[in-house]
């Protein structure tokens, strides 16, 4: 699905991290700035989802050797979030008296 937004940026949604890697390198391949934002997962028991984080790490260069050394990190070709956005955003919002309801 893709979002647009002002300032002629797009917002593409990847539905995971599967599809993030190839859409990097169509992007790239036609010279279109893209910026990766995804979860660490870092506490996720997924061995798949914790190798694509690494793969993703590895293909913005900046790898890691393992999964528990993933911070919280954001840089000029990407984010990442430690452990799981979803589950922060809504752990921040629960702790403001808020809900993502309260959005929608």
């Amino acid at each position: 699905m893709l979002y647009s937004v002002r300032l002629n940026i797009s917002v593409v949604h990847s539905d995971g991290k599967g599809q993030m890697d190839r859409l990097f390198r169509v992007f790239n391949e036609f010279r279109i700035p893209t910026y990766l934002w995804f979860d660490g997962d870092k506490l996720t028991k997924d061995s798949e989802n914790r190798k694509k984080t690494l793969e993703l790490l590895e293909l913005v260069k900046d790898p890691v050797a393992d999964i528990q050394e993933i911070q919280t990190k954001i840089t000029g070709k990407y984010a990442i979030m430690e452990y799981n956005f979803d589950k922060m955003l809504k752990q921040e919002l629960n702790d403001l008296g808020l809900s993502c309801e309260d959005f929608i």
